[in-house]
């Protein structure tokens, strides 16, 4: 893993994405490390309120 893909996934894992724990990586946070270094298009704030949604119990809201 190169230096600035640990860099993204250190920011994603504390600040944007949290969860109990930092040590893995699940794919859906592979594929946004990926989203952010490939420099794909993605809706952050649809990111962020679909992991709210889901830690609250509730089903993601989805795009539209």
């Amino acid at each position: 893993m190169t230096t600035l893909t640990q860099a993204w996934m250190t920011l994603l894992l504390n600040n944007v994405l949290p969860s109990d724990h930092n040590s893995d990586l699940p794919l859906p946070k592979c594929q946004l490390v990926y989203a952010i270094l490939t420099r794909m298009s993605f809706h952050v704030a649809q990111v962020i309120a679909d992991t709210i949604y889901l830690f609250a119990g509730m089903p993601p809201t989805g795009p539209g």
